[in-house]
């Protein structure tokens, strides 16, 4: 199994009755553009700037990237992680000329989500390598997801009051609570 050989066929964003497509074509700009907005309210001075709007830049160039339906390009190393092994299987999508929306959507917003990760773990600002540019939209669906939370875990300790008191029953409860609440992910 590999991108050019996958165990189905893949979907894919330059085809325009999948899913794929809007995800590459607004979604994914979408979530970029707000993620480097993110980054650019942390410019407060001269101090913390280049690094920030270094980063921001970096975005931008992506987000080109995905529109242009740029051939996929290599990894640089950050000396963090798996880099080589993305570029590995990145040979293949070069060597056969795999563009943001030719590749297989998942291996595409994958390696978008990595490039991602490599914008801040590249950079020589050590704020900037500590940034998380989704942070507050994750906290935020945290905090909007909260009453959620604490009523499904208070139906969860009512229920297993009431439940015989078999391991096995327990367990399926509980399995069938983290499939909807993994369902459920906002």
């Amino acid at each position: 199994v590999t991108p050019l050989c996958p165990p189905r066929p893949p979907y894919c964003g330059n085809d325009p009755k999948s899913f794929a497509h809007p995800t590459f074509l607004k979604r994914i700009p979408t979530i970029l553009a707000k993620a480097r907005d993110d980054v650019l309210s942390n410019v407060k001075s001269e101090e913390n700037s280049f690094g920030f709007r270094q980063a921001a830049q970096q975005i931008d160039l992506l987000i080109q990237e995905i529109q242009s339906d740029r051939v996929l390009t290599p990894l640089l190393s950050d000396g963090v992680g798996d880099f080589q092994l993305w570029n590995e299987i990145l040979q293949v999508c070069v060597s056969s000329s795999l563009t943001y929306l030719s590749a297989p959507w998942l291996f595409s917003e994958c390696y978008i989500y990595k490039r991602i990760h490599q914008v801040f773990t590249s950079s020589q600002d050590l704020l900037v390598q500590q940034y998380d540019p989704f942070r507050r939209d994750k906290q935020n669906s945290f905090n909007g997801s909260l009453p959620t939370i604490l009523e499904l875990a208070c139906s969860f300790v009512e229920l297993l009051k009431d439940l015989p008191s078999s391991t096995e029953v327990k367990k399926n409860v509980f399995l069938d609570l983290a499939t909807h609440s993994l369902w459920g992910n906002s």
